[in-house]
């Protein structure tokens, strides 16, 4: 069997909310139920939530690539780190062995244009190859195009800016007015967007 199965149907999940809006959470609630995740852990924080960490990406690499299941977070920042993280996972990617890729704080490491070479190749090349994408940042302006433009679900929680829920809205069918009235912690409203005219309100308590 090939490491590439093109009936792999895409599953590219984008979240967008201010700090305090839950996208964290939600993130790695989607990641359940996966047998392999390979993370970008720029906060440092994926070490207390179940996963292998590593400062160190030769280290990352050798415990990721040497396991068919398993959570190891890459705990580094910058562009120059993102880039080798994911051109590590584009090569360890193969549909024998499918792995979820969770990116946190994205807006640090990519811009509103095209995506970044190897970040570029992660989304749109990763789904023959068992990649399932889970990307989030606090803005949703800041993210580049190619991310916007594959995504296969959209998680929206609370904007702490106007345009930036503006910008949503624009991208998604949903009332501009419907997104600003989400509300941060302790109440964590949040849109769940499938595409277009398909789309669900959550309201905390």
């Amino acid at each position: 069997m090939s490491r590439i199965d093109e009936s792999l149907s895409a599953d590219v999940r984008a979240y967008f909310g201010a700090t305090g809006a839950g996208k964290t959470f939600n993130m790695l609630k989607d990641c359940e139920g996966a047998r392999r995740v390979l993370a970008f852990d720029p906060k440092g924080t994926l070490g207390a939530q179940g996963f292998q960490a590593f400062h160190d990406f030769g280290q990352w690499l050798k415990a990721a690539s040497g396991a068919n299941e398993g959570r190891f977070a890459y705990q580094a920042t910058g562009a120059a780190n993102f880039a080798r993280f994911c051109e590590a996972v584009m090569a360890m990617a193969d549909a024998r062995r499918p792995a979820v890729v969770l990116v946190d704080e994205l807006g640090n490491v990519t811009t509103p244009s095209k995506a970044p070479e190897h970040w570029h190749n992660v989304i749109s090349l990763g789904r023959a190859m068992g990649l399932k994408i889970r990307a989030g940042a606090q803005r949703a302006p800041e993210i580049d195009k190619t991310l916007i433009g594959n995504k296969t679900h959209l998680w929206i929680g609370y904007q702490s800016r106007t345009a930036d829920a503006q910008y949503l809205a624009k991208e998604t069918d949903v009332p501009v007015e419907t997104i600003k009235a989400l509300r941060p912690k302790p109440h964590f409203d949040q849109i769940l967007y499938l595409g277009r005219g398909d789309w669900k309100l959550i309201k905390g308590k």
